[in-house]
């Protein structure tokens, strides 16, 4: 094998685009799922809680295995007992899923976690950049230049 083919530089298979090249209709699309993917948990155990337990009951079962098989599978009924629960129902999300107690404090530890990661930039005074997003811009450049 030769030097030459060794020592020359692959080519980028990305090309790199700056902050201007993107239209502000994909820059705000973005930043719209990005904040959604991010805080899916809170936006689920808010639903829940202000959704009343009758909504749930209305509605066909959207299971795939229920639908396809005839039978429940061990998530059936989650979404309502989360929902009883969240509205201080006890005894009645239990009579929709049994799992319901390990589920449900799970969700609201991640809503609180999501909640935490969200408002970390905005704790202890962080600024952040718009343009990029990144937190502490100015002070990283003022360090470095």
């Amino acid at each position: 094998m030769s030097i030459e083919k060794l020592q020359s530089p692959r080519p980028d298979p990305t090309p790199h685009r700056s902050g201007d090249e993107y239209p502000l209709v994909a820059i705000i699309l973005r930043r719209v799922l990005r904040f959604f993917m991010r805080s899916w948990a809170i936006l689920a155990v808010l639903l829940l809680f202000l959704l009343p337990v009758g909504f749930f009951e209305k509605t066909p079962p959207i299971c795939t295995y229920r639908i396809l098989t005839g039978h429940e599978c061990p998530t059936c009924g989650m979404t309502r007992a989360c929902c009883a629960l969240f509205h201080g129902d006890l005894n009645k999300a239990r009579e929709f899923n049994r799992g319901v107690v390990v589920v449900a404090p799970l969700l609201i530890l991640l809503a609180l976690l999501q909640a935490w990661w969200l408002t970390k930039p905005y704790r202890k005074g962080k600024k952040t950049d718009v343009k990029s997003g990144d937190t502490d811009a100015d002070d990283t450049r003022s360090r470095n230049g």
